[in-house]
């Protein structure tokens, strides 16, 4: 990243949200677009940006943060249905409006102001195989739990009837199925993150 002319900051690890914001500090341009290692924008997606920004400086009434279309790849492949289907995260946004939520995982941006939506595409590729996708999610379902926990939930019977529906909208209700393969799977490893997270979350004698 530095050979290509990038700032690059070094630090402690507290979380997802909380390490966005230290990065968000550190910004110095009045618009912020958000993206992770695993993600890349199509030209569509750059040039949609491009006039976002220039329609922002002319007319003041314009959004003031934009959603995007995440693709995501699971074994290489497009997945267009289930859970990953409805993927909308808000990516691009005034600095001085937007701030990351400050959860250790699942951080989202919570912005003022109205929200726009952008053309094109961001790329995400997010789990290679399924031992990753378990290896992936296990790790975030332990961060998830340490929230949950805050807020007093969690438990088994808790983690199951949670983990039921999940599985259920994301393979039925979103039409996972369609994807094959990769949908059934899918909707099983993001059940077996959310029994997870609830089991970790119970209270402990």
């Amino acid at each position: 990243a530095r050979s290509l002319g990038a700032r690059v900051i070094e630090t402690d690890w507290p979380g997802f949200g909380p390490q966005k914001n230290r990065a968000l500090d550190a910004a110095s341009l009045a618009w912020v677009f958000s993206i992770d290692a695993d993600e890349w924008p199509d030209q569509v997606l750059l040039k949609s940006m491009a006039t976002a920004l220039e329609r922002q400086a002319n007319d003041p009434s314009a959004p003031l943060a934009y959603r995007v279309k995440r693709l995501n790849l699971y074994r290489g492949k497009p997945i267009t249905h289930g859970d990953w289907g409805r993927d909308r995260p808000l990516r691009l946004f005034k600095k001085e409006m937007g701030r990351f939520s400050e959860v250790l995982v699942h951080e989202s941006v919570l912005v003022q102001g109205t929200v726009g939506m952008l053309e094109g595409l961001l790329w995400h590729d997010s789990v290679a195989d399924y031992s990753e996708g378990e290896r992936k999610y296990r790790r975030y379902a332990e961060l998830a739990a340490q929230e949950l926990a805050k807020k007093g939930r969690g438990g088994l019977l808790s983690g199951l009837s949670h983990a039921f529906f999940a599985f259920l909208r994301s393979y039925l209700l979103r039409r996972g199925f369609l994807d094959g393969l990769g949908g059934l799977q899918l909707a099983w490893l993001g059940a077996g993150y959310t029994f997870f997270k609830y089991f970790l979350a119970r209270p402990r004698r």
